[in-house]
């Protein structure tokens, strides 16, 4: 974690726990990742953003080549929780994912 802290504050995270990021320039969460075969997996990942404004940020696997602009719309609600869903082709082996402002 980057300019991020887990957090229990506000409700609707599955498990009662969630990272909040911070709204500035570097901020960053990192996730290590392990395919059983090749193939395409889709990653989902749940938010909330009440700042209302929308919150860009780039999902970027660890060969570098492969960076995506994610714009994570602004919910009506710090415990509003929505999904956003991306299909990554992942080889046979260990890599990092890091999403960053």
């Amino acid at each position: 974690l980057e300019l991020a802290a887990t957090e229990t504050t506000n409700a609707g995270s599955l498990t009662g726990t969630y990272v909040n990021v911070d709204n500035v320039q570097g901020s960053a969460v990192t996730w290590t990742v392990q395919a059983p075969v090749e193939g395409n997996y889709r990653v989902d990942m749940r938010f909330a953003n009440g700042s209302g404004a929308v919150r860009p940020m780039a999902l970027q696997c660890s060969n570098g080549s492969d960076t995506w602009t994610l714009p994570f719309a602004a919910t009506s609600g710090w415990a509003d929780w929505q999904t956003y869903s991306l299909v990554l082709m992942q080889k046979r082996m260990r890599r990092m994912l890091w999403i960053r402002r």
